[in-house]
């Protein structure tokens, strides 16, 4: 009996391959990268980031390979080793940016046209009179809601307030 862990065990992988300081060998077929470098032309306008994109530059080169000649290649198969950097990010001396198209922290010459120097995002918590922000409270504190529409959330909004004056104060208030 053997547990399917697949997902758990990619997701790690990914997590932990930037803390590994050896190269990582990845070995395709030539038949999958004949596939692959298809894929890539075939949706290049769907992962272009921006004008000038790195990976265009390197795809545009790329031939389109025929099903006769993916065919033809799965006949002798050949493998191919690629050693890549997992770290590749540190070998760069600009600081990293935060791509805003992509969430992820990348060199300036892999980011979209959007992005910025700050790689932690801080958000606001907002205005405390906010009436969004009030009545986000207020649903927060609130027992659950049975109403289907606002004629009749405000009939129960209404029923809540008469049965909460009615309820004694407590003594800290």
């Amino acid at each position: 009996d053997v547990g399917d862990d697949l997902e758990t065990r990619l997701v790690m992988d990914t997590y932990l391959a930037h803390f590994g300081r050896s190269t990582e060998a990845v070995t395709l077929s030539s038949v999958d990268l004949m596939r692959l470098s298809n894929m890539l032309k075939a949706n290049l306008s769907k992962l272009r980031m921006r004008e000038g994109d790195a990976l265009e530059m390197i795809v545009k080169d790329l031939p389109v390979w025929t099903a006769d000649q993916i065919m033809c290649s799965a006949g002798c198969e050949v493998l191919h080793n690629f050693f890549l950097d997992p770290r590749f990010l540190l070998l760069d001396t600009t600081p990293p940016h935060l791509c805003q198209t992509s969430k992820c922290v990348l060199q300036r010459n892999l980011c979209a046209a959007r992005s910025t120097e700050k790689q932690i995002q801080c958000y606001a918590d907002g205005d405390a009179e906010d009436p969004r922000r009030i009545i986000d409270l207020l649903f927060r504190e609130l027992p659950p809601l049975s109403s289907n529409d606002l004629r009749e959330l405000r009939t129960e909004f209404t029923s809540l307030r008469l049965r909460y004056e009615q309820e004694p104060q407590p003594p800290y208030a």
